[in-house]
């Protein structure tokens, strides 16, 4: 029987909070150069007794050393446990789900591959989210470490490879947060599971850049009145490798921006109600829309399709823009589905006992998808 959010949520002890148990993710595909390092960082992890933890390796599909990597690097008299669990099923969000099907403790912190977290990590995270138990999703800061010189470019999109700050001060985040670091409350999530709830995105999958599957889950928990938590005390460094520190690069992680944003539309649209919601919500608003962005930059276009014209941001533009416009080409006939494939997961959890689109009335419709029109946070890859 799906949750409601009041059986969900529990008040920490008045006095002190409770020191909930945290489990270390960490998605890999092909990582067994990069995660020495990584582990390295969690058995550095200094953890108060009373915080029972672990560390979970998923490995997603690697045709590398991955699972054998980790198991050598985690001494025997190492802080916690190690575990390693295979998934054959390819992309970060399988990854994910297998993460919380896994996890043994309450708190779920996803690591990347990539991701050297500070040595208070899992105290804090316990803490925090002991200490505000209508959190479902709390994220904090990265810095990058670069393998080469940093690019000139860098720092105007750092963001896009999961670096720096992700609010100006600690406490309720609107937004969404990146998957690196990203921490989530494992009753929320399986709040989301037991309704029905299916991601419409793979995130990274392979070598292929897509992404979004962070943003879909701080959307979709958001949605069900969970709460969100910026912690700036919570630090990582996230190595930048010099083949993701190049121009070419950050270009396709931006068309993957941009094809991720059309599904994760269905999380922040109103249901139609007149004609002219029903037209400016459509499908073919959309197409009309992205067409004339490109067009915007007209002048460029060719130049931009036979060089990199390293530094443009007009470049990074179109690149997002087209990305755009070939996920709504692919995904012609799904718009409508996704939108109500959202409402039902959360009809399921607000009125657990009443079967979805049932007595449903306009005014519950548009209570499910706020009135105000909130725009589609720009997506940010677990780099």
């Amino acid at each position: 029987m799906t949750q409601s959010l009041d059986d969900v949520m529990t008040t920490p002890d008045a006095n002190s909070p409770r020191a909930l148990g945290v489990t270390i993710v960490v998605c890999c595909h092909n990582s067994a150069t990069r995660l020495p390092t990584t582990l390295r960082y969690l058995q550095a992890q200094r953890v108060p007794p009373q915080i029972e933890w672990e560390v979970l390796v998923i490995d997603n599909g690697s045709t590398d050393a991955t699972g054998q990597v980790a198991r050598c690097c985690w001494p025997t008299d190492a802080p916690t446990r190690l575990r390693v669990v295979r998934e054959e099923t390819l992309g970060l969000s399988r990854a994910r789900r297998r993460g919380f099907l896994e996890a043994r403790h309450e708190i779920v912190c996803f690591v990347d591959d990539d991701n050297w977290v500070s040595p208070a990590w899992v105290e804090i995270v316990s803490t925090v989210m002991g200490a505000h138990p209508d959190v479902a999703v709390c994220g904090g800061d990265s810095v990058a470490v670069f393998e080469e010189p940093e690019p000139p470019w860098f720092r105007r999109y750092a963001r896009s490879f999961g670096v720096g700050p992700q609010g100006a001060a600690g406490g309720d985040h609107q937004g969404s947060f990146w998957g690196a670091g990203l921490t989530i409350r494992k009753s929320a999530w399986r709040q989301l599971s037991e309704a029905g709830f299916e991601q419409l995105l793979t995130d990274r999958q392979g070598g292929k850049l897509t992404s979004g599957g962070d943003t879909e889950l701080c959307a979709a928990l958001t949605r069900l009145g969970w709460k969100q938590w910026y912690e700036p005390a919570l630090r990582l460094q996230h190595f930048i490798p010099a083949s993701r520190a190049r121009w070419e690069h950050l270009r396709r992680l931006h068309r993957g921006f941009g094809a991720a944003s059309v599904p994760l539309r269905a999380y922040y649209r109103d249901v139609p109600d007149t004609w002219r919601q029903r037209l400016g919500s459509s499908w073919g608003w959309y197409v009309q829309a992205c067409c004339r962005r490109i067009l915007r930059y007209r002048r460029k276009l060719w130049r931009a399709m036979r060089s990199p014209m390293e530094s443009d941001p007009d470049v990074i533009e179109l690149e997002h823009a087209f990305g755009t416009l070939l996920e709504l080409w692919r995904s012609y006939g799904q718009w409508t589905r996704n939108i109500r494939r959202v409402q039902i997961v959360e009809e399921r959890v607000r009125h657990p006992h009443q079967r979805p689109g049932a007595g449903t009335t306009q005014a519950l419709r548009l209570r499910l998808f706020s009135a105000e029109r909130r725009p589609v946070t720009t997506t940010h890859p677990t780099d």
